[in-house]
């Protein structure tokens, strides 16, 4: 029986790109939300707490977009 592994193993590029070829529609979705959730909430960490108080000292009796 001839032998069906390759000769050489293949580059670990192309063994990725393989997987992710034959990975079902639904994990390739959910790895691209993770890797876009990850990215927006790095983007979100750089900003430092600036969106985030922007308001705080605003009484709740004015908008903070009155500002």
């Amino acid at each position: 029986m001839t032998p069906t592994a390759p000769d050489r193993p293949q580059p670990l590029f192309r063994r990725i790109r393989r997987a992710w070829a034959d990975a079902p529609a639904v994990v390739q979705v959910l790895a691209v939300a993770a890797i876009y959730f990850g990215f927006l909430t790095l983007i979100d960490f750089a900003g430092g707490k600036r969106s985030a108080s922007r308001c705080s000292s605003v009484p709740a009796s004015r908008s903070c977009s009155a500002r």
